[in-house]
């Protein structure tokens, strides 16, 4: 299994003035049958841009790993842990005698056809991908499972890699989504949310490079991309751009309230959305106040301009 981390529990969607949840029509009941990919390229704002030979470096990955001795694991800067071994980089995989495995955008048409299928039916209904929940892969390419996810935040997830009008997808064309008080204002292509992806080191090594070691997992945490590559990690990248379009419908909606009523507060409360894969009903527990998600992207955002953050003199007026 390629899946690391715990599935998304699954939940439903609540209409809103500007989220159209529903019920998908092919959520009946009885059998679903197996479905027939429509073109890969679907989730791009236009056909056309789809770029099928492009990897998509999210979903690399190491095949037999998790099999391989804690000696022989460590040894070659894979993490070893009581579930397995896990090689992130194709040196460290190929070390250990494994294959590495590399996705590109054109393996999503046959082994994804739900996922496929899913931005076709949305390209047909006026780009409307409120609602619609797929099962996508993650940090993998098992293809045999994958995690619940609206799949607005399943197309955000590829579109950068295998779309050429990217931060435009079939499921948003604008930048509206932005946490900047401007949409005009979000950096699309800075890589503010990258990751040095875990990996095992000598503690040498990893201080040498300004990185911080781990003495319970004898792991290496590196914080930009220059100090992860000289201790012999893996970095992958993750823009500003990514970070906006791999957002919920929940997310989404509460973004759009915002902005038409110039204010991340509703009749004096804050507005609540819910951080995750995919949208659940208001009732869930785990709510976030939207300004709590705006602060923290602001270096997203021109002179870290902020939706929900405004000066003494705006709020005096």
């Amino acid at each position: 299994m390629f899946c690391r981390a715990g599935l998304v529990a699954v939940g439903v969607c609540v209409p809103t003035a500007f989220l159209g949840c529903g019920t998908d029509s092919d959520s009946g009941g009885g059998p679903t049958p197996t479905p027939t990919a429509s073109s890969p390229g679907a989730f791009c704002k236009d056909e056309s841009h789809f770029m099928p030979d492009n990897e998509i470096e999210l979903l690399h990955h190491c095949d037999g790993d998790s099999l391989v001795s804690k000696e022989t694991c460590e040894a070659n800067g894979c993490l070893s842990s009581p579930t397995g071994c896990m090689c992130n980089a194709q040196a460290s995989c190929e070390g250990v005698g494994r294959t590495w495995n590399e996705v590109k955008c054109n393996d999503l048409g046959g082994k994804w056809a739900d996922f496929i299928n899913k931005a076709s039916e949305a390209r047909s209904n006026n780009n409307i991908c409120e609602g619609k929940v797929t099962t996508f892969p993650a940090h993998g390419g098992d293809y045999t499972s994958g995690k619940s996810m609206d799949l607005r935040v399943a197309v955000g997830t590829v579109a950068r890699a295998c779309c050429s009008s990217f931060p435009a997808t079939v499921c948003d064309a604008d930048n509206t989504a932005a946490t900047c008080k401007s949409p005009a204002d979000l950096l699309v292509n800075e890589d503010r949310h990258g990751e040095c992806l875990s990996f095992h080191a000598n503690e040498t090594t990893c201080e040498a490079n300004s990185c911080i070691y781990t003495h319970a997992t004898s792991d290496c945490w590196c914080d930009t991309e220059e100090r992860c590559k000289a201790a012999g990690g893996r970095w992958l990248k993750k823009t500003c751009g990514d970070d906006m379009r791999q957002r919920n419908d929940d997310y989404y909606a509460k973004i759009a309230t915002a902005r038409a009523t110039g204010s991340c507060d509703s009749n004096g409360a804050a507005l609540m959305f819910v951080d995750g894969l995919l949208s659940r009903p208001s009732s869930t527990p785990h709510l976030k106040k939207l300004s709590d998600r705006t602060w923290g992207n602001d270096e997203c955002c021109k002179s870290s301009s902020d939706l929900c953050d405004s000066t003494v003199e705006e709020a005096l007026v």
